[in-house]
């Protein structure tokens, strides 16, 4: 028994490049271009897009920027004719899309069997940190062109290339402070340090101690400072982190 035996076609979809065809609604959301632009880029990509829902005149009821982006392509787009179209229909069309989160779009690329996303899944999970951070000390997106983290996520870019050092991070400093919940301006002004080649120990109780002002500085160079003139007390000199004043994003120990 076939599919055509079991189940009825409900909509036929159609293709065409004629696009003057179609008829936008002025009820219907302005065009943003932004967005166009964003769709054009996954056509010329690859991604196949949901063909556009238009009624019996034509009208587009659903994709009006899909349309505009296949036709600024010149590429054929495909679309269904509803028919008994309810008049709240556009409206709902426009506000009932939910899109996917940043969760959603990692859990995707997990489950199609991507090891940098298993990975990262996993880290997530055991470090606790905001997506910024997780993605940052795990590693890197594979297009240098693409530096938004919610892009490189969503299109599958992540790579791991730092997998040890930041699980030893995350072991010997994030878990070992008193603050639960790090801001990521927090986390990266941490990293900062660690990488300086502090002592971890003193760096964890350093943050413990300046807490309650760190988590209302924005800078993270202002975070670093605060933390460090704790870090420095009592130390000689040598062992200090040095700051080269007004560069505060410089910081680094004497060796």
């Amino acid at each position: 028994m076939t599919v055509k035996d079991l189940y009825k076609v409900a909509y036929s979809v159609y293709e065409t490049d004629q696009y003057d065809d179609f008829n936008f609604l002025e009820e219907n959301r302005d065009i943003s271009y932004s967005h166009v632009a964003k769709l054009m880029e996954n056509i010329k990509e690859g991604f196949e897009m949901p063909p556009l829902i238009v009624d019996e005149e034509m009208n587009v009821i659903d994709g009006q920027h899909r349309l505009k982006a296949h036709k600024q392509l010149k590429r054929p787009v495909r679309f269904i004719i509803q028919r008994d179209m309810k008049e709240n229909t556009l409206q709902r069309a426009n506000t009932d899309i939910i899109k996917w989160t940043t969760d959603q779009h990692v859990a995707y690329h997990s489950k199609q069997g991507n090891e940098h996303y298993i990975k990262l899944e996993a880290f997530k999970e055991y470090s606790e940190l905001p997506w910024n951070n997780t993605v940052r000390l795990l590693g890197k997106g594979s297009d240098p062109n693409v530096r938004s983290i919610a892009k490189i996520l969503q299109h599958g870019l992540f790579i791991v290339t730092h997998e040890e050092d930041a699980y030893n991070f995350v072991d010997e400093v994030v878990l070992r402070m008193r603050m639960e919940s790090p801001s990521s301006k927090v986390v990266s002004a941490l990293k900062g340090l660690y990488d300086a080649g502090v002592d971890t120990k003193r760096l964890v109780t350093a943050v413990n101690v300046t807490e309650d002002e760190i988590v209302l500085i924005n800078a993270i160079p202002k975070i670093m400072e605060t933390i460090a003139k704790v870090y420095n007390t009592d130390l000689k000199r040598s062992d200090q982190i040095k700051f080269k004043e007004g560069q505060y994003s410089q910081i680094r120990p004497y060796i």
